[in-house]
């Protein structure tokens, strides 16, 4: 390929390798071997690390600034509490039926921590990933939960469930992420993300028309690769993630997708259970008061 200037610039593929790839829009190709959107912007694998954390992508100021805005608030306190009154709850109560009670668990780019703070409440083993240190510090200080500055390191036979919400179309190398996870659950372990849903039966145009909450999350310079559920899919199988259960997403299935997936078969914790559980741990009755006035 060749940039304006005339100048060579680096192929861009898609994560399954095609290099074939198709006009989907001014900032987006789409791969029709796997059904992936591919951005068009040149990223860099620099793109994780924060060294500046005013101006580095994912640095303090992505949630101090971006996500701050995006969420109509003025604080990362009031982003915080906006979360526990919505998505957390609903994430929650999924991650309750389908994951083991009481589990180690791990979430990978978990933001301000706000569902970490949940279940470090009803007493789950947590451990939180993200890359700021001045989020980190943050969720430690103000949160009290347990925050691992960096990437997600791979720890064999090490979870009984790994959490990654609006992580995944920020990823360059997918494949390496699944098999890291693959590794890092245990046995029966569950993997459980929420990743933008693109719909390859519709073109630009009709996505424009049918389902028009989709174009914002067309960010190029973020949003790396868009897949549809068959993606999802396929690469999951790819990896021997056989289990796969798709829940109704939050914010909209024209807008995302909201899966869980396991090399076993998923064993649905019953109501009764649950209910079990939330009654015998220090906070559980408050938490079920929140799922219930959520509800």
């Amino acid at each position: 390929m060749e940039n304006i200037a005339g100048m060579e610039t680096e192929m861009i593929k898609c994560w399954c390798g095609n290099e074939d790839l198709k006009e989907y829009s001014a900032d987006y190709y789409k791969c029709d071997k796997c059904h992936t959107l591919i951005s068009k912007h040149n990223f860099q694998d620099t793109i994780y690390d924060v060294k500046n954390e005013e101006d580095d992508l994912y640095g303090k100021n992505y949630w101090e600034v971006t996500m701050t805005r995006a969420a109509g608030k003025n604080t990362l306190s009031e982003v915080v509490d906006l979360y526990l009154t919505g998505r957390v709850i609903y994430w929650l109560k999924n991650v309750l039926k389908y994951i083991k009670l009481g589990a180690d668990i791990a979430e990978i780019g978990c933001g301000l921590g706000q569902l970490q703070y949940v279940l470090k409440r009803i007493e789950y083993n947590q451990l939180a990933f993200e890359l700021s240190s001045e989020i980190c510090g943050y969720m430690e200080r103000e949160l009290g939960i347990q925050a691992h500055c960096g990437p997600f390191e791979k720890r064999e036979n090490s979870y009984d469930g790994i959490l990654a919400f609006d992580l995944f179309e920020h990823l360059l190398e997918p494949e390496q992420f699944i098999e890291n996870c693959a590794c890092s659950l245990r046995k029966d372990g569950v993997l459980c993300f929420q990743t933008p849903c693109y719909d390859d039966n519709l073109t630009y145009e009709d996505m424009l028309r049918e389902k028009p909450q989709f174009k914002e999350q067309l960010k190029t310079e973020q949003h790396i690769y868009l897949y549809s559920k068959k993606a999802i899919t396929d690469l999951l199988r790819k990896h021997g993630f056989e289990n796969i259960i798709f829940k109704p997403s939050y914010f909209g299935d024209d807008y995302d997708m909201f899966l869980f997936a396991s090399k076993s078969e998923i064993k649905e914790n019953t109501d009764e259970l649950i209910d079990a559980y939330l009654n015998s741990v220090k906070s559980g009755r408050i938490v079920k008061a929140m799922i219930t006035l959520f509800d």
